[in-house]
């Protein structure tokens, strides 16, 4: 829709029909919401999103996140979820690596370096028995095209 002003205004509307054979007409009824603000908000997120995406690309940075279900749970049971930009640091994608998300234990025995295994198992170790904590580990990872030569 247009304002009078000329201003474009975006609606969404959920629209609900029927049809009357016998009287040979269709009705329909619905609600209509003004999206503008909503769809404002969303073209600033994507293209603060895109600023963010190349800042890291030029850091070398990537984010990553990691979820358990509490301190017993098996490596095998702990979930890691990667970024594209992460996937870029070892040389590889998340498509050509089965998507997004891997477990702590296929992302040691994958993508960690050998020496830098007992520094992330401390970190870890140390993490899990508080509420909220912070660290800054050191470790090395290997680039999958590296493993493959």
């Amino acid at each position: 829709l247009r304002k009078i002003n000329g201003e474009i205004i975006n609606y969404q509307t959920n629209l609900k029909t029927k049809h009357y054979p016998t009287e040979g007409t269709i009705r329909g009824e619905g609600i209509a919401q003004d999206i503008t603000e909503r769809k404002q908000l969303e073209a600033e997120r994507e293209q603060r999103n895109k600023e963010l995406k190349e800042a890291f690309k030029i850091a070398k940075m990537a984010s990553w996140r990691i979820e358990s279900e509490g301190v017993d749970t098996p490596l095998d049971k702990i979930v890691c979820y990667f970024s594209d930009e992460y996937y870029t640091l070892l040389g590889t994608t998340a498509q050509e690596q089965g998507g997004y998300k891997t477990s702590f234990k296929d992302w040691i025995e994958n993508y960690l370096h050998p020496k830098s295994v007992p520094n992330i198992m401390i970190a870890i170790e140390q993490m899990a028995f508080v509420n909220e904590a912070e660290s800054e580990v050191e470790y090395q990872l290997v680039r999958i095209n590296d493993k493959q030569s």
